[in-house]
């Protein structure tokens, strides 16, 4: 799973370096899921990163 992880970080980066906005690149990566695991690591970091934005925005 921490390959996994790593893979999908890079890809966000990747993703958002080309001015792509996060809420579409978890999406586009939600679409290449190969597993139900997959998804449930990428639905981890989505809800994750939207819990680093409340706490930012002091919610």
């Amino acid at each position: 799973m921490k390959s996994s992880v790593q893979q999908f970080a890079r890809e966000l980066d990747r993703l958002c370096r080309n001015n792509i906005p996060m809420s579409q690149a978890f999406d586009m990566l939600e679409n290449t899921a190969k597993s139900n695991m997959d998804l449930i690591v990428i639905n981890v970091m989505r809800d994750s990163f939207n819990e680093v934005l409340l706490e930012e925005r002091g919610a």
